[in-house]
């Protein structure tokens, strides 16, 4: 028996597209959990970003953390692409870091879910991004509600057939509340490790249900060009290649080499 993979909505980064096997899982729910600089919201807001421009896929940011016009300044960019889908309405950022915590008193999120669902009608978004979700719950205690609150709304989203990514921090190498990670479909897991002086990123892809993927510790870079991912794999290498060979310049070491180099190898 050969069982066939889930449905992929692609987050347009090639390494991670690569060893995900072609992207986040669509119409289901992504955690990506990690430390204070480890690129949660960067990988988070690529997926959005690169949804919108090259896939057709409007999506929504709701964030728990960072207003929206520190979020818009943090990804500005020479094209302003963020900013021009914002304005097209594309995207859209729900911006609730100043609301009162929904965890005082009612563990209810309608309130919440009222103003996505809104944002979605209003952008046809076919992507969400929940951005430090995990601070919702900060300050309690009792972890029962709260799971089923998150269950509820991961179910939600997957009902509107929307693609979901939530970010949330690490508490000892899990998620901060340590559950987050057994209701998500895939999980993914950043890290920030310094060997002396010198930092190194890491992904790790902790599980994907109903898909293969690579199961490496993977090194990534941030930078002005956006996101850099190493995957250490075979996978894809399967462009074809020429029998035509090319002389080195020097006899004797075409003769070693049976000829020369093949064109287009390396």
């Amino acid at each position: 028996m050969r069982f066939r993979s889930i449905e992929k909505s692609p987050t347009g980064i090639k390494g991670l597209d690569m060893v995900t096997g072609g992207g986040f899982p669509e119409g289901r729910n992504t955690l990506i959990y990690g430390g204070p600089g480890t690129g949660k919201t960067f990988i988070a807001v690529e997926f959005l970003l690169n949804g919108a421009s090259y896939y057709g896929e409007p999506g929504v940011l709701v964030s728990f953390d960072e207003r929206q016009r520190n979020i818009v300044e943090n990804f500005q960019s020479d094209d302003r692409a963020l900013e021009k889908l914002i304005k097209d309405g594309k995207i859209f950022i729900e911006d609730v870091s100043g609301a009162p915590d929904p965890s005082i008193g009612s563990y209810s999120l309608d309130a919440l879910k009222i103003r996505i669902e809104d944002a979605v009608k209003t952008t046809g978004a076919r992507r969400v991004v929940l951005d430090k979700v995990d601070s919702l719950f900060d300050g309690v205690s009792d972890r029962g509600p709260l799971h089923m609150e998150l269950r509820h709304i991961i179910s939600w989203l997957n009902l509107m057939g929307v693609t979901s990514v939530f970010t949330a921090g690490d508490s000892g190498g899990k998620p901060t509340h340590g559950f987050e990670d057994y209701i998500s479909d895939c999980v993914i897991h950043l890290t920030h490790t310094f060997d002396g002086e010198v930092g190194t990123r890491h992904m790790r892809i902790v599980k994907y249900r109903g898909s293969s993927h690579g199961l490496n510790r993977y090194p990534f870079l941030i930078n002005e060009r956006g996101i850099s991912i190493f995957p250490i794999t075979s996978l894809k290498l399967d462009y074809s290649v020429s029998r035509e060979l090319v002389s080195t310049g020097i006899p004797d070491l075409d003769d070693m080499l049976g000829g020369g180099i093949y064109r287009g190898s390396s």
